[in-house]
């Protein structure tokens, strides 16, 4: 087994293992019981290994906090959405919901909400601007 770990902690400093291998020689140097030529190594996998695990928290972590504001991103849009549907409605009804007093005429710079006057006023200018069958037929063949 020593001359197994030792031969994976030569390929280690020479940069030629695998992930897997690396895990290996952090499961071995968790051990308390390492011969004591392989001593001096035990404190870097330590660390090493301790610095894996606090890589996948922050990972854990930072999944969990995006999972939170993407959840907090779509709430926010679909009250946003909720709210611009109903202005909309509300500005439609508004609109087609005018009553009678609000509609209006201005004859001659005044204002005139009185349906039975505004019949007689546009009744009165297209008498004054009706023609003769004959004034419509010179015009025609002019």
């Amino acid at each position: 087994m020593n001359m197994k770990i030792e031969e994976l902690l030569n390929r280690y400093f020479e940069g030629k293992t695998s992930c897997t291998e690396e895990l290996e020689l952090r499961k071995f140097f968790r051990n308390k019981n390492i011969p004591e030529q392989l001593r001096v190594y035990r404190p870097l996998f330590l660390y090493l290994d301790q610095e894996v695990k606090i890589s996948k928290e922050k990972r854990t972590h930072s999944s969990k906090q995006f999972f939170f504001q993407h959840r907090l991103i779509n709430a926010i849009s679909g009250i946003a959405a909720g709210i611009l549907v109903i202005i909309s409605i509300a500005g439609i009804w508004q609109h087609t919901s005018t009553t009678p007093s609000t509609n209006y005429v201005i004859i001659n710079g005044k204002r005139y909400t009185d349906i039975n006057l505004v019949r007689q006023q546009a009744f009165a200018a297209f008498q004054d601007v009706k023609t003769s069958e004959d004034e419509t037929l010179n015009l025609m063949f002019e």
